[in-house]
């Protein structure tokens, strides 16, 4: 690649990191503002709470007991509404909702919980902020090339493939013959028209796309990653076809994963890597993608 000449090309700048960090900052925060709406809107209402069913009549109450109760979102689908409320009344004591000391410690209860969840939320918002900033990059330069792309979108309105003749990028697919889901896939020909994964002959470029930039978790990121590659490899090989380019982008890229990264794409073994916050690389690997 013209534009990482050496390994320390790919290490996240310190202005990168801050501003990663800024954006995430005002992104919890904002996310956070409904947290503490719902707090505010129990502390006034708990007065007025006789027992269960006063809770389940108002939604945000809900919201609010079952979080104070310590219990997550995911684990309410593992539980009747009868188990539910046998839990909430074991842990709320109904009678206390007008002492303000008790009330301080369900709300910091529901911190807790919310807090959890808020930061299983940030994983995904960062992941899909990271893809976005992928699928947009495609769409310009292809439109840049008159290739006229067309977007495909799930019912989130999330970007999931993007066609383009007789080309099709598809975003964080599983493939039965490599049985793990795969960030970015590019097939050809008539995987391309129909959308199917199954063919890997058809199979032109797969790559890996870490967003994170914590530099607490670049290195765990980028194992995870090329642990992925390299089962594609494996799959390749063993039905004795040539793997697809294989490409790596990060946001968080330390100096210990650089050397190896800058390796691999010396050896030929990638074909393309870049750290997502610097553009001359991010466009390079982005023709790699659409090539």
């Amino acid at each position: 690649m013209k534009s990482v000449k050496k390994a320390q090309d790919l290490v996240t700048s310190k202005e990168a990191i801050v501003k990663g960090f800024s954006w995430q900052a005002s992104e919890k925060v904002s996310r956070a503002d409904t947290f503490i709406s719902h707090a505010d809107y129990f502390i006034k209402k708990a007065n007025s709470i006789k027992n269960i069913a006063d809770v389940r009549k108002d939604q945000v109450l809900t919201e609010f007991v079952i979080a104070s109760c310590m219990l997550s979102k995911k684990s309410l689908s593992h539980l009747s509404l009868e188990t539910q409320n046998e839990i909430i009344e074991k842990l709320i004591d109904f009678e206390k909702l007008s002492d303000h000391e008790y009330l301080r410690i369900l709300e910091q209860r529901y911190f807790l919980t919310s807090g959890d969840s808020l930061g299983g939320t940030m994983r995904n918002v960062i992941g899909q902020f990271a893809q976005e900033k992928l699928t947009e990059a495609i769409i310009a330069r292809l439109q840049k090339l008159n290739k006229n792309p067309e977007r495909v979108v799930n019912k989130d309105n999330k970007t999931t493939a993007i066609k383009w003749l007789d080309r099709q990028v598809i975003f964080d697919k599983k493939p039965t013959f490599i049985n793990k889901s795969i960030d970015i896939i590019v097939v050809k020909g008539e995987s391309a028209r129909t959308g199917k994964l199954e063919n890997p002959r058809d199979y032109v470029c797969c790559g890996e796309l870490k967003g994170g930039i914590d530099p607490a978790g670049a290195d765990e990121h980028w194992k995870t990653a090329k642990t992925a590659l390299e089962r594609i490899v494996t799959a390749f090989v063993s039905k004795k076809l040539d793997t697809p380019n294989l490409v790596f982008i990060g946001a968080a890229i330390e100096n210990s994963m650089s050397n190896e990264i800058f390796d691999l794409l010396e050896s030929q073994w990638l074909t393309g890597a870049a750290n997502i916050n610097y553009a001359d690389q991010f466009n390079e690997v982005i023709d790699i993608i659409i090539s």
